[in-house]
């Protein structure tokens, strides 16, 4: 008897369940074997995260003007992930089936003391602080895997039959300090403030464990003087000045994680030499490390006038120094990197704040407000081994009187119009026949001559398409000339009106998320419109070079690090708007309530940037890691009081 989709052996019809039907069998040119719905489907994902908080404290005052507290707080944070990985589609085909379980805790306790005595003779005014604190950080860590699932729909370890990983951690930190501070002014017109710390750190050895710092600053009330009273335009003039010390102990590894001891050496376990147990080292000591150190100065002029502008106006300046930093290492050490104290940092600039209430009546009232800050960042020394050619790290190069912030890249030049080539300015002072020879920096005959085959002139200029002979360059910085924000208020009898804007003029970003979706060689992802553009004969004059899956042609223009993918940082953003109403005291009073005020609040509405889809606001670096714009949001909100 024929049968078919719809009969059994009998002949009889069947009926469709209407289940659905996956295809993630077939063949493509990508994610081979995948079906994110299925996998969505045949998975499970448990996640559970509880967070814990508490504070106490305890204040005592036994005479008047002394204070003797004490604070206690503790966060504990306990993260439970359990993922099942389906043996049918996806990652848990290779099990076949598979389950991990991850278990964290994370358990902080903070603890200090403080003494405060506060007192006033006459025109002079004390105020004293005495203080201990201690700090402990412990993070711990639990992770196994089990493969080969045995039978379905029990997501627990053992239904799995082979260990495939288990591993666990634990790291600790703690921090102590003892502090005092000072303060103390003369009829509330000339101030002076002096604080001193002694803070130790779990991070480094018992030989530099402990860190002095201190601070002073001085204020000068210039508007309570007796020779500013006829001045009636001026309501406040103030001038301070501080200078002092801050100790940094955030030590990260090259994977920007914390790195809680770097002056001990560590070893990796359970890795073998042939069929020999061994170990190999993942940090070696460094027991000479010590604080960093941030040395501050800051000048400020404060003012108000005309009873309507006020305003600050800051010059700041930051010397960096004992920088800790992961160092580079050549393979022959063991290590990829060490932590090290090295060089000196400057940050300075100057910061204007202002706000100007433009009019105000019975009805109406309008004021603005502008902030802007100006800064620039210097190297002003470096170890010994890295003056003479500097550091270089990641796609920026420190080198003494550039700024850590600099780029250093490969140099663009654009598309050969004949060829399609994407081309770099050809590093003439490596590859050039004076440079042949068997010395240090020299380049072989056949270096050059292999060179030499890339090499077009365009207008005089020697350009290669080779990614491999393009010259490095500073290339701009990721440090904008200004930065700040400026807001907009008005309000009309209940009614009000805040906008806020931020704003960054003058930078550079190094947009690798851009250069990912440029890509010739990946196929189902999301790529860019701008390869459309792409040179298609002889004479296209374009910015993107032509679409050849050769491996050669791909190398060679799809790197990230050239400034081919340098783009503006600048940006204008609305970052919130905000409507309100205030209801009127004759409506509130029949309903027994105080006040209570309607607002409307729209956050991020737009952005203006050089490229759709970038985030200038991202990050300091000036380089793009997979960001997201910042989400637009809109909150309807009721504010009321009884």
């Amino acid at each position: 008897m024929e049968t078919g989709a719809y009969l059994d052996a009998n002949g009889k019809a069947t009926t469709d369940p209407g289940e659905y039907i996956y295809d993630y069998e077939g063949t493509r040119l990508s994610n081979n074997g995948r079906d994110a719905i299925a996998e969505t489907e045949f998975n499970q994902r448990e996640l559970v995260r509880v967070n814990q908080t508490g504070h106490t404290y305890l204040t005592l005052t036994p005479v008047e003007g002394l204070n003797l507290t004490a604070n206690y707080s503790i966060n504990n944070i306990d993260y439970r992930r359990k993922v099942y990985e389906n043996p049918y589609v996806g990652d848990g085909t290779a099990g076949p089936g598979r389950l991990n379980q991850m278990s964290t805790r994370t358990l902080t306790q903070t603890f200090n003391q403080l003494i405060t005595y506060s007192k006033s003779i006459g025109n002079h005014n004390f105020d004293v602080l005495l203080g201990h604190e201690n700090y402990s950080y412990k993070y711990e860590y639990l992770y196994g895997m089990k493969t080969q699932e045995t039978v379905s729909g029990m997501y627990e370890f053992g239904n799995f039959v082979n260990i495939s990983s288990l591993s666990s951690y634990t790291n600790t930190y703690k921090k102590e300090g003892y502090f005092g501070r000072i303060n103390y002014d003369y009829a509330h017109k000339y101030y002076a403030s002096l604080s001193y710390r002694h803070d130790g750190s779990s991070r480094f050895a018992k030989e530099n464990r402990w860190g002095n710092f201190w601070s002073f600053g001085v204020g000068w009330r210039i508007s309570e003087e007796a020779f500013m009273k006829d001045v009636k335009w001026v309501n406040n003039l103030k001038l301070r000045a501080s200078y002092g010390e801050t100790g940094n102990d955030n030590i990260l590894d090259s994977d920007g994680d914390p790195d809680y001891y770097p002056y001990q050496t560590l070893y990796g376990l359970g890795y073998k030499n042939g069929s020999e147990a061994g170990a190999y080292f993942t940090v070696i000591a460094n027991p000479s490390l010590k604080w960093e150190t941030q040395i501050s100065t800051d000048i400020a002029l404060e003012f108000g006038l005309f009873d309507r502008l006020t305003g600050t106006i800051e010059y700041f300046k930051k010397d960096s120094k004992d920088l800790l930093f992961d160092v580079s290492q050549p393979a022959s050490v063991g290590v990829t990197s060490i932590i090290q104290n090295i060089g000196k940092v400057t940050n300075s600039g100057v910061e204007i704040e202002l706000d100007y209430n433009a009019f105000k009546n019975k009805d109406w009232s309008v004021s603005v407000g502008a902030n802007a800050t100006f800064v620039k960042n210097k190297i002003k020394n470096l170890p010994a081994t890295m003056k003479e050619n500097g550091y270089i790290s990641g796609s920026k190069k420190w080198l003494e009187g550039k700024s850590i912030y600099e780029f250093w890249l490969r140099q663009w030049h654009g598309v050969d119009p004949q060829t399609g080539d994407g081309l770099y300015v050809a590093d003439v002072s490596k590859y050039n026949q004076g440079n042949i020879g068997t010395g240090d920096g020299n380049i072989t005959q056949s270096q050059f001559d292999e060179y030499k085959k890339t090499v077009v002139t365009i207008d005089g200029k020697e350009l290669t398409n080779s990614y491999t002979y393009a010259k490095y360059d500073f290339s701009g910085s990721s440090i904008p000339d200004v930065y700040g924000g400026f807001n907009v208020r008005v309000s009309y009898k209940n009614f009000d009106l805040a906008a806020v804007f931020s704003y960054q003029l003058g930078g550079q970003i190094l947009d690798t998320n851009y250069a990912t979706m440029m890509s010739m060689t990946e196929f189902g992802y999301a790529q860019s419109p701008d390869l459309l553009k792409a040179w298609k004969q002889a004479g296209d004059i374009t910015e993107v070079p032509r679409i050849d899956n050769s491996a050669a042609h791909t190398t060679n223009i799809g790197q990230s690090y050239s400034t081919r993918w340098l783009t503006s940082s600048d940006y204008l953003n609305l970052r919130s708007v905000t409507i309100g109403y205030q209801l009127p005291k004759t409506w509130l009073s029949k309903v027994m309530l105080k006040s209570a005020r309607l607002n409307l609040t729209a956050e991020n509405l737009f952005m203006l940037k050089a490229r759709q889809g970038l985030n200038p606001m991202a990050n300091y670096s000036g380089v793009t890691y997979n960001e997201y714009m910042p989400s637009r949001n809109i909150t309807l909100g009721l504010n009321v009081s009884f």
